[in-house]
């Protein structure tokens, strides 16, 4: 069953053109270790606020990569800009 992963955070304005950069090398590190998120979204609510979408396969592919990811380069340099991150894991029931 298909998972979404909603990231709610806040990030220095001062940084806003340093968030989509290490979101996308944050994916890409992550697709290469784990083999997903299927689908990884990345929106600006307003000048502190974002919100990353991200989608995978399974619960199994979302738990390895919370293996890898927290201690990786990549991961590393964006949470370094993400103030007060919180995340939702959503189990999808229905796609039209």
């Amino acid at each position: 069953m298909s998972l979404l992963v909603i990231t709610r955070f806040s990030a220095d304005p001062a940084h806003a053109e340093l968030v989509p950069t290490r979101h996308a090398d944050l994916v890409s590190a992550t697709r290469a270790a784990v083999g997903g998120p299927i689908e990884a979204r990345l929106g600006r609510v307003d000048d502190r606020q974002w919100v990353g979408v991200w989608r995978w396969e399974s619960a199994e592919q979302l738990a390895a990569a919370r293996k890898v990811t927290p201690g990786s380069a990549a991961g590393t340099a964006a949470f370094a800009l993400a103030i007060d991150p919180t995340a939702e894991e959503v189990q999808l029931v229905d796609e039209r």
